[in-house]
């Protein structure tokens, strides 16, 4: 049923940063998407706050 013309993946309608595996997923496997997903989350907060400074500062645009 996975390939039918009735099923639409989550990844077709919304943007997916993280996959967790299992059917059911381990608690293990969870843990290790929030943490994945933490990381990227960091990551773009430490871009955002680098623009931030760089307009505060005068830079160019």
């Amino acid at each position: 049923f996975w390939n039918s013309y009735n099923i639409v993946k989550v990844k077709d309608v919304l943007p997916v940063d993280t996959y967790i595996p299992g059917c059911p997923p381990r608690p293990e496997a969870i843990l290790r998407a929030f943490m994945e997903l933490r990381e990227k989350n960091k990551e773009k907060l430490r871009y955002h706050e680098e623009d931030d400074q760089r307009d505060s500062s005068g830079g160019e645009t």
